[in-house]
């Protein structure tokens, strides 16, 4: 201020100050001051640096710097002639110099919108239970998505909030959670050991270190989370995530932003669908930014938007382009001086008012010398109208054509690798030794193609790798641009290479990314490679029961498998059909668990084919008994049964024990679901030969199955009890809490029907217990809706209303059609 007269920052409102002195780029003084010596520039630079690294850390340090400065100034005879200090009295010619004299950083012409934002973070910073609990910022690319969002921040933090965020990425996309691991991660990396672990209680540190290994660096070892069914194990993934977010928010107000949310993963809208239903009064605002625009009506985003939009829990944003009036504001912050009328219409006519459009523009008219820093201020070369590119990505190949040429190439290739990308691997990909590849960095940083990204915003492959400084390109349009320029067969060869790096950098080490790996072999025409890493990327995705994401490589892979099956023949032939129906069985477990049964009959009749093909019994025994599930599933009850009834002739014709066992175990619940007192003949059976296969689990499991047809088909309460007796003792046996809790849920439903309802709410409190203690959130439902019913049977009408109501949130938060509609029947 003292040497230019005015200050770094400017603005009509302290907010818009603050936010520039967080996010905008500072201008140099000599900008606006000539005669500022350059080494007076840099330490001011330094001082204002906006990363504490960069900055000085003490005052002496500054005193330091200044001080060859201050002895000339004291004895300006002594050191004039040893010391020329050099000043800027000629005009800048050098393109970074002319880059950095544009003011960016002043967000104009939403005031509208963020104090909508603002007052929507004042409403849920004060716990008000009617504000909904996203709001979401919508527009096409450019438009100032990220730029409100970040507006909101410095409006949040200035108001005690906690910030954490988390961006989407393009190659994010099939990558599991990757959105809320990044943002677990930067959370969990900042926070002492002993906060986190006041927020980390029950089960909620054993689900989060699944997408956070980083969790058990801070805590040391984790205790696996006891096993569930997939469906309960998923469900308790889902739930346990949101509570660790909220928990968050209760120590202090708390805003979660969301970027680019256009490239999230399936499972991580799961999750965020999962925190907005659990966030109601809460002092947590969830701000999320995507590009509506080129989306079909079935991208994920826009059916999730669709979704909450009619469940009134979304407040829209919605960007439109600026106005001629916002544009002159503009361009007059971005130029520091008054521009004319004529320079504005042609601007605003050619970006038709895109603020990044604009941006780009001026410093496309820069580099081209069309606007020149002349006599302290930007003029045009000449009086006639500049010549503009028609669209955004046109402005910024036009600026790319004045970057050298090896640097173009890296950029290629970096585009390649995706927006954010890392050194090492960019090294490892590339023919660049260390100094020509720091000098193309360089270059690209100084013409602001590309930025520094610490690791807040670190890819999800390089989870465990510490702190790693990583570039992005300033906006995901410039790598589309330089992607696309790419010509078909040259982008083939760049994702091969990309894909081999990877390969050498892990050397002997599990791929922490198969599917990234995946995704580059197949960019690179190399799809039979991609075969391995995509059957990998599915197992880690069914893992952690990201099941669209599971379902999608290993469809994938089949495909892949299935076009080169015609060239085959022979042993490759059979490993081929054998491969595909491994893949295929495991689509088959994921579609059953999501409960997607039009895909899931697709695969098993492709399974059935491909049995025949091999002349496989037994893998045709195995589909057969999961098509008998499949129409147990849809309620085609006649055809269940008579798929089972086949499964068990084939089984018995092969004299296959364990394939007699499951196809009497399908039959037998079949029956029990019409309860025909015929179940109980095929449950015996099933059970007899589970014992005699020493099959202790499903033993335990069957006996259970024989309890319930005595009390549901039956109606033989006390032979019922003796079965779930010792149910429960196999269960104890093996350690398997998951089913005991369905054996005590089955004892309090046997004392249900002796209407002994003290006993039976003895029963459902002690399921409920033990389902809490796995975490098994959907199971504790429904002992929470028996055990209202067993209340409402003793006459406390009050108390059976509060666990109906508990019962039915609980089925509502985890999606459960059965459960709902039994809850909602109940409630009345």
């Amino acid at each position: 201020e003292i040497v230019t007269g005015r200050r770094p920052f400017s603005g009509d409102d302290p907010l818009t100050v603050v936010s520039q002195h967080i996010h905008a780029p500072v201008v140099p003084p000599q900008h606006y001051n000539a005669a500022i010596p350059n080494e007076l520039q840099e330490v001011i630079l330094k001082l204002l640096a906006k990363a504490p690294n960069d900055r000085y850390a003490l005052a002496a340090e500054v005193r330091q710097a200044l001080a060859p400065l201050t002895e000339r100034l004291i004895s300006p005879d002594e050191t004039s002639e040893k010391v020329e200090t050099p000043l800027l009295t000629e005009e800048p010619n050098n393109v970074q110099a002319l880059l950095e004299r544009i003011a960016r950083g002043k967000m104009v012409g939403r005031e509208e919108e963020l104090q909508k934002l603002k007052d929507h973070w004042d409403l849920v910073r004060l716990g008000e239970p009617d504000a909904e609990p996203l709001v979401i910022i919508s527009g096409e690319a450019g438009i100032g998505k990220t730029r409100l969002l970040r507006e909101l921040q410095v409006y949040s933090t200035l108001r005690d909030g906690y910030i954490t965020y988390g961006r989407a990425h393009e190659q994010d996309a099939g990558t599991p959670y990757a959105l809320f691991a990044r943002v677990l991660r930067n959370y969990i990396i900042e926070q002492p050991a002993d906060v986190l672990q006041n927020q980390l209680s029950g089960f909620t540190a054993g689900e989060i270190v699944k997408l956070v290994p980083q969790l058990a660096e801070k805590l040391g070892y984790i205790r696996p989370n006891p096993s569930l069914e997939p469906t309960a194990e998923r469900t308790r993934l889902l739930d346990q995530v949101s509570r660790f977010i909220i928990n968050i928010a209760q120590d202090r107000p708390t805003l979660l932003l969301l970027d680019d949310l256009h490239f999230a993963d399936p499972g991580s809208l799961d999750i965020l669908e999962t925190l907005l239903n659990r966030s109601s009064g809460s002092s947590l605002m969830i701000a999320g930014a995507y590009r509506d625009v080129a989306l079909s009506y079935n991208h994920p985003i826009n059916r999730f938007v669709n979704s909450l939009r009619k469940a009134a829990m979304v407040r829209q944003v919605a960007l439109r382009r600026l106005p001629q009036s916002a544009i002159k504001q503009l361009l007059e912050s971005l130029l520091a001086s008054k521009v004319s009328r004529k320079f504005i219409r042609t601007v605003y006519e050619a970006t038709e008012g895109n603020p990044l459009f604009v941006e780009e523009l001026i410093k496309s008219l820069v580099v081209d010398g069309q606007l020149q820093w002349l006599e302290g201020h930007w003029q045009q070369r000449s009086d006639t109208l500049p010549h503009i590119p028609g669209s955004i990505k046109a402005v910024m190949g036009k600026r790319l054509e004045h970057i050298s040429e090896p640097t173009y190439e890296l950029l290629r290739l970096a585009a390649v690798i995706g927006r954010s990308f890392g050194l090492d691997l960019l090294l490892e990909a590339s023919a660049y030794d260390v100094d020509k590849m720091q000098w193309a960095i360089e270059e690209a940083l100084s013409a602001q193609l590309i930025e520094v990204v610490r690791i807040v915003d670190q890819p999800p492959e390089h989870f465990d790798t510490g702190i790693v400084v990583y570039y992005q390109f300033q906006h995901a349009l410039i790598r589309e641009t330089l992607y696309e320029e790419l010509r078909s067969l040259r982008r083939r060869r760049l994702h091969r290479r990309v894909g081999a790096a990877m390969e050498r950098m892990a050397g002997e080490d599990a791929i922490r990314n198969p599917a990234v790996l995946a995704r580059h072999f197949i960019a690179g025409a190399e799809d039979e490679k991609a075969v391995s890493y995509l059957r990998e990327a599915g197992a880690k995705a069914s893992e952690v029961h990201a099941n669209e994401e599971a379902v999608d490589y290993l469809s994938q892979a089949h495909e892949i498998l299935e076009d080169l099956a015609p060239e085959l023949e022979g042993d490759a032939r059979q490993a081929n059909l054998e491969a595909r129906f491994e893949l295929l069985s495991q689509q088959r477990d994921v579609c059953n668990m999501m409960g997607d049964r039009d895909r899931e009959f697709v695969v098993l009749h492709m399974m059935l084919d491909l049995a025949d093909q091999l002349d496989d019994k037994i893998r045709r025994l195995k589909t057969m008994t999961q098509m008998s599930t499949y129409y147990w599933h849809i309620g085609n009850l006649v055809e269940a049964e008579q798929t089972a009834r086949e499964a068990l002739y084939m089984s018995r014709t092969h004299d296959d024990e364990a394939g007699q066992q499951s196809a009497l175990e399908r039959i037998a619940r079949v029956l029990w679901t019409q309860r025909d007192p015929r179940s109980m003949e095929y449950a015996t059976q099933a059970l007899a030969l589970a014992q005699k296969l020493r099959d202790r689990p499903r033993e335990g499991r069957l006996t259970e199955l024989v309890g319930h047809i005595f009390i549901d088909t039956l109606y033989e309460p006390d032979r019922a009890a003796f079965y779930f007796e010792q149910a429960l003792k196999i269960c104890e046996e093996t350690n398997n809490p998951y089913e005991a809790a369905w054996t005590l849920w089955g004892m309090g439903k046997q004392a249900t029907l002796i209407s002994n309802y003290p006993l039976a709410l003895e029963h459902f409190a002690e399921a409920k217990k033990t389902a809490e203690s796995i975490g098994a959130t959907l199971q504790v439902g429904w002992d929470l809706y028996h055990a209202g019913n067993a209340w409402y049977n003793l006459g406390d009408y009050d108390q059976s209303l509060e666990l109906l109501q508990h019962a039915q949130s609980i089925f509502e938060t985890s999606q459960h059609p059965r459960g709902k509609i039994y809850g909602t029947t109940s409630i009345g």
